[in-house]
């Protein structure tokens, strides 16, 4: 675990983060779920949302996963078989919380710093698809 956690601190000090990491700590932050939690439950969804900036980079996650053609539906189907929450409602977000997290992150660093760029409206349907999806 110690050379896990060492080798993906390495990887935070050599790569930016998006909108994905922006909003779990964004989430994290207002509600008090645990931001590995949020992670998971947010990563399909914000991918949906970035592939198309990114395809290549998509497409090697799929394939990572065994998917090439449906990456952020095989994170997902990942997050299912680890048997982790589907929606962030069922870990205690509410739709107050949602629209708190979009106010705040124009201001996120790490949302900024994403490949597609991430207006108020789109960081709002990230996170209703994932407050609802299952």
């Amino acid at each position: 675990m110690l050379a896990a956690a060492v080798l993906g601190g390495r990887c935070l000090q050599n790569a930016s983060m998006g909108v994905h990491h922006g909003l779990a700590q964004l989430v994290g932050g207002r509600t008090g779920i645990p931001h590995g939690l949020a992670n998971a439950v947010l990563l399909s969804h914000s991918l949906r949302f970035t592939a198309e900036a990114v395809p290549e980079e998509a497409r090697r996650i799929g394939e990572a996963l065994g998917e090439p053609d449906d990456p952020a539906g095989a994170v997902d189907r990942l997050r299912a078989r680890l048997g982790l929450p589907a929606t962030l409602a069922e870990c205690g977000v509410t739709l107050d919380d949602v629209e708190a997290v979009v106010r705040m992150s124009a201001g996120n660093h790490n949302i900024s710093a994403n490949p597609r760029p991430v207006s108020e409206d789109d960081a709002r349907g990230i996170l209703t698809a994932a407050l609802s999806f299952g």
